[in-house]
């Protein structure tokens, strides 16, 4: 593409030539992946996990000396839990508090994201007021109704997990003004999509997520409290109507409710007691 210039804007220093700013991003991040890998003596590394229905990474664990040996550890932890949806590894320099790297990585192992404490301003300004302080508006397959997932985003966090989308962006014939607004001072956080999401009894509620350029299909199963997506999915791609989705959101909401507050860990005979032997055996913590 042609060279140009990006004019200063909300969180986004002024780049005079894409084309030279490309080429020092691509130099800086380089670097920055031989400094972590590159082995020193005051240096060592740690790893941690985020996996599925967590909010967040766990806690570090274990030093190690070498950034092979942390990433074998962290594979072998990942092995034993097939629900890791991304690595943080970090390098910590010895009696420098303030000097260490993070490198982030997905379920496959691909680097996501690195930083660095001992960036100077001009290279901090490349890492993180750059493509973070821009906006675009690109195409995308989806459509309304479509179950869409950010596969870096904790399951269900308030607007994360899978969600049915009702639009993405702002379309330039309806809102002429919000879209030239955000193409002159938009940032990656205006990049939104929109739709229903999840909450963790299986009810559903509107809300914007962003960066859609983060999203794909959604491709998991949709049983138990997922089933109130695959109704709204429905009704929203006219595959049913209004009457039938609130019946089955409420059947859903009512199901789940009852296997989430059955009693546990009581016999046969307790339940039975109790009255609650009319259950099917599956719902009785059995």
């Amino acid at each position: 593409m042609p060279d140009f210039r990006v004019a200063k804007r909300c969180n986004c220093m002024e780049i005079a030539s894409w084309h030279e700013f490309l080429r020092e991003y691509i130099a800086l991040n380089e670097r920055l992946v031989c400094d972590l890998r590159k082995q020193t003596a005051q240096a060592v590394y740690t790893f941690t996990l985020r996996c599925e229905n967590d909010g967040g990474f766990g806690n570090w664990e274990y030093l190690y000396s070498s950034y092979d040996k942390c990433l074998s550890a962290a594979k072998e932890e990942a092995d034993d839990n097939l629900s890791v949806t991304e690595y943080k590894i970090c390098k910590i320099w010895i009696d420098q508090k303030d000097k260490s790297m993070t490198a982030y990585y997905n379920r496959n192992l691909e680097l996501t994201e690195i930083s660095a404490s001992y960036l100077d301003d001009r290279e901090s300004d490349l890492q993180s007021s750059s493509f973070e302080g821009l906006w675009f508006d690109f195409p995308t397959p989806f459509k309304i109704g479509d179950i869409l997932h950010d596969p870096k985003s904790p399951e269900f966090n308030f607007c994360c997990g899978p969600f049915v989308v009702t639009s993405i962006n702002v379309d330039p014939e309806k809102d002429k003004r919000i879209y030239d607004n955000f193409s002159s001072s938009g940032d990656s956080s205006d990049m939104n999509a929109r739709g229903y999401f999840q909450n963790d009894d299986g009810s559903i509620y509107f809300e914007v997520m962003q960066n859609y350029m983060d999203c794909e299909y959604y491709r998991g199963e949709l049983v138990g409290k997922r089933r109130t997506l695959k109704a709204m999915s429905n009704l929203l791609k006219h595959n049913i109507d209004e009457e039938l989705f609130a019946c089955a959101y409420h059947q859903i909401l009512m199901e789940e409710y009852v296997k989430d507050n059955m009693p546990k860990w009581y016999t046969e005979k307790a339940l039975d007691l109790a009255g609650l032997t009319d259950l099917p055996k599956t719902e009785k913590g059995q």
